[in-house]
């Protein structure tokens, strides 16, 4: 585990760590951590007595079977509860629910109504770590819809009652309602049902009144912050290609039992941008989960929740199917996912032959039949190449341009290639191959690089970086070219004064030489080089 950073689970708000730049996103205020509150040792037997009455025992005095075991399943939940807010880990919560189900069939509904009044006195992001619980269980089928809102109706049936003991019950409640909305576990008439089974009263009102608030956005949700926040950093990722900074920023949202949300945000986004993006993506799904800041249960958690609502991918993605078990197959490959999520970690009515999921289905299934008979690598899912694979496809396609100088050729070979993060290598490449060619490598160079910065084909941020790999290099180029420091100069300054890279980079360039200390001499060469023809048409201005 990186040094510094907090184990998944820990209650820690901040990772302490060195000065970085700051995101353009706000990092939502840690929740205080709530110690707590010593009382008296209860009697268990004491307080079961107040969960009964004389209705529930039979003549003999004796708890009547159906009572006894609602008691002792309340026991399980109340257990399960403080488990997961030690834990906190989805995955053990899910197990033990099913657990709790199997010993007692057919009381779906009672466990939503414990799980639910049992989490009121907790803190705000307890409350919503229950309510992602309860929507997770939801959409894998352990329960269902109606089971939900019944569980939720009988929990509104004591309201007035509730209210004393817990005086923001009413936004505790429509916050939760909310989420599921939603999550799309339950549709807008539960809405109805909450003012029925509250005989219309205020706080029945101020129930549905939270809820539309929190949906709306007019109140804000933990997790639509985290979403927001997501959707920048990912915006930042793709942009620049450093794992290292996302993950460092997907750690300090704070927001654990949000991550599903990230794993989602992540694949979404992808699903709408080229193969490069999809591989960056998946590079930094492994990378979020081997740095110990997302856990294996929250990523299966939101590949599944991406499977639940993949009729609404496909309204901007058609193929999103295909794309998401592209996704899915990689996940498997690099350990996110278990070997059977195909056939055991999928609820079996989210890949019904004939629906969207029966197409991811049945392109998962093709994919891992070709992985299993050595047709296709994982690793190669988005035919995305390795750093050597580029390199040897730049030098190729460099040599031919300087063979035959076809630079509209060369240029939509680039594109293709998409790899705009290695553009850079190639304005590198380009410079140095043209140190062997005297004047025709300088003018096939220069007619590359403005060709391409013409049609917005090369960036001013890849030529600038392409121009500092070559200064890097120079040391070694001088050896085999020992005019490369003067050439280099010269191509320096017909790009500047061409205004291909603005004018302050030269200035910047220029003060280098006394800014890391020692110079090497042939660096040194460079800038002298380019001081003297600085001078010199200076001179020639004036006149």
């Amino acid at each position: 585990m990186t040094p510094g950073r907090r184990p998944l689970g820990s209650q820690a708000s901040w990772w302490i760590r060195g000065p970085r730049r700051e995101p353009d996103w706000q990092i939502a205020t840690p929740v205080a951590v709530e110690l707590p509150v010593e009382h008296p040792a209860e009697d268990p037997e004491e307080d079961k007595e107040e969960l009964t009455s004389p209705k529930d025992r039979a003549p003999d005095g004796h708890l009547y079977p159906a009572v006894e075991a609602r008691n002792k399943m309340d026991d399980e939940v109340r257990m399960l509860v403080d488990d997961y807010v030690g834990e906190r880990s989805l995955g053990v919560a899910l197990a033990q629910t099913r657990l709790v189900l199997e010993n007692h069939p057919k009381m779906e509904a009672h466990l939503v109504k414990r799980l639910l009044s049992y989490t009121l006195d907790k803190t705000e992001r307890d409350r919503e770590m229950f309510a992602k619980l309860i929507t997770s269980l939801c959409i894998r089928e352990d329960i269902s819809s109606e089971d939900l809102r019944q569980g939720l109706i009988m929990l509104l049936s004591q309201l007035a009652e509730l209210v004393l003991d817990v005086p923001d019950i009413t936004l505790h409640i429509g916050s939760f309602l909310a989420i599921v909305l939603m999550d799309h576990c339950l549709t807008d008439d539960v809405l109805d049902d909450v003012l029925a089974v509250t005989s219309g009263s205020e706080l029945g009102h101020q129930v549905v009144a939270c809820a539309k608030c929190f949906v709306s956005g007019q109140k804000a949700l933990g997790v639509e912050q985290v979403k927001a926040n997501m959707s920048s950093i990912l915006e930042e990722f793709m942009a620049s290609s450093d794992t290292h900074e996302a993950v460092d920023y997907v750690h300090d949202l704070n927001a654990p039992h949000f991550h599903h949300e990230v794993v989602k945000r992540t694949l979404t986004l992808s699903l709408n941008m080229r193969k490069r993006e999809c591989e960056l993506s998946s590079q930094l799904l492994k990378s979020l989960h081997s740095e110990s800041v997302i856990a294996l249960d929250q990523i299966e958690d939101g590949v599944i929740r991406l499977l639940f609502r993949v009729h609404d991918l496909v309204l901007d993605t058609p193929s999103a199917p295909q794309l998401l078990a592209c996704f899915v197959q990689r996940m498997m490959y690099d350990g996110l996912l278990p070997q059977d999520f195909h056939a055991l970690g999928v609820p079996a009515s989210l890949v019904v032959d004939g629906t969207l999921g029966g197409e991811f289905a049945t392109k998962l299934s093709f994919l891992l039949k070709d992985e299993a008979l050595g047709k296709q690598s994982p690793e190669q899912v988005w035919g995305v190449h390795s750093i050597g694979e580029l390199k040897n496809k730049i030098d190729t396609l460099l040599h031919e341009y300087f063979a035959n100088g076809a630079v509209v050729e060369c240029l939509e070979a680039l594109t293709e290639l998409e790899e705009p993060h290695f553009v850079h290598e190639m304005v590198c490449k380009s410079i140095m191959l043209s140190m062997d060619l005297a004047d025709r490598g300088q003018h096939l160079v220069m007619h590359l690089l403005r060709h391409g910065c013409e049609t917005g084909q090369l960036s001013v941020n890849q030529v600038a970086n392409g121009l500092d790999r070559v200064l890097e290099r120079i040391p070694q180029l001088a050896i085999d070219v020992p005019q490369a420091p003067k050439l280099y100069a010269q191509l320096l300054y017909r790009v500047f004064e061409e205004s291909w890279v603005p004018a302050d980079y030269l200035a910047e360039f220029l003060n280098r030489k006394g800014q890391s200390g020692s110079v090497d001499p042939v660096e040194q060469a460079v800038f002298m080089e380019l001081e003297q023809i600085l001078i010199a048409k200076k001179g020639k201005s004036i006149a």
